[in-house]
């Protein structure tokens, strides 16, 4: 790899990065004081690696550059025999963590999580403890995985009402275009530090989407879709016709309240898997 990264430098660097660095870092996370064991890979990296990738020729500054983040002009390339304790020690923890939670079949909150993860790195989670664990207007729901793989989506959702004063001179998809804007206003900036989407599902009260929840209403078809193996078609009209459901239920019951309490509810068709989709077929 030292000799390849005199011609392809980059390549080199994301193949040193992406691959052997993840693999010492199992190894890290894995084995306790393996850091002795990677004594001839530091010597490699500080003698031949990294002078071969900067064009310079042996240099100590070249070890102490590449361990820097990338942030500060660095190439975030661990040292492999410092870093061993840190990530065996994070990795134990997490584990033992998470096979209690398992072993009690509860599901931690996020506080309990931060709480653990503080434990770990306590230098960087005390900086944002606080805005965690602040009292401060949070989303409605989070899904991961739905727009882009293994990143959190936050949905906050508002039900309006377009005949009211407020929005009488404006068009309905100006109106609900405004509420949009205004709740990404709100809520994007904080969703972007934690490295998370947003998407505002602004609905009126007579069923008209907004731009932004129709979007959420096709990739929700599509996911479904393709988990469920049933037609696009019909997997939109069923969440459209559950969508309508629920916006209904959901203003009938602001204005009178629910007559049938839950205890008496009948049971409810699992839609797991696509099999209630059958009820939604008709024979003529």
């Amino acid at each position: 790899m030292a000799r390849a990264s005199k011609k392809f430098p980059q390549t080199a660097y994301i193949a040193m990065k992406n691959s052997l660095q993840m693999e010492w870092q199992y190894v890290h996370r894995t084995v306790s004081d393996a850091g002795t064991l990677f004594d001839g890979v530091e010597e490699v990296l500080a003698s031949e690696f990294l002078p071969s990738l900067f064009g310079v020729n042996e240099d100590i500054t070249c070890k102490y550059r590449a361990e820097l983040p990338v942030r500060f002009g660095g190439l975030s390339l661990s040292n492999p025999t410092t870093n061993s304790k840190k990530c065996y020690k994070s990795s134990t923890f997490y584990c033992s963590h998470l096979l209690s939670a398992l072993r009690r079949r509860v599901q931690n909150s996020p506080i309990d999580n931060l709480e653990c993860q503080s434990e770990v790195m306590p230098e960087y989670w005390s900086r944002i403890e606080a805005s965690y664990k602040a009292k401060f207007d949070r989303g409605d729901l989070l899904i991961r995985g739905f727009w882009e793989g293994s990143t959190d989506t936050i949905i906050d959702v508002r039900v309006t009402n377009l005949d009211s004063k407020s929005y009488k001179n404006l068009p309905p998809k100006k109106a609900l275009k405004q509420q949009e804007k205004e709740k990404k206003k709100k809520y994007c900036k904080p969703c972007e530090k934690h490295r998370r989407h947003f998407t505002p599902f602004v609905v009126s009260t007579d069923g008209m989407f907004g731009f932004e929840a129709r979007a959420f209403l096709k990739r929700l078809a599509k996911l479904l879709a393709e988990e469920w193996e049933k037609p696009y078609s019909t997997v939109t009209g069923f969440i459209n016709a559950r969508m309508r459901i629920a916006l209904v239920r959901a203003t009938n019951r602001c204005i009178r309240g629910s007559r049938i309490p839950a205890s008496n509810m009948s049971n409810r068709f699992r839609w797991e898997g696509g099999a209630g989709l059958g009820l939604l077929k008709s024979d003529n």
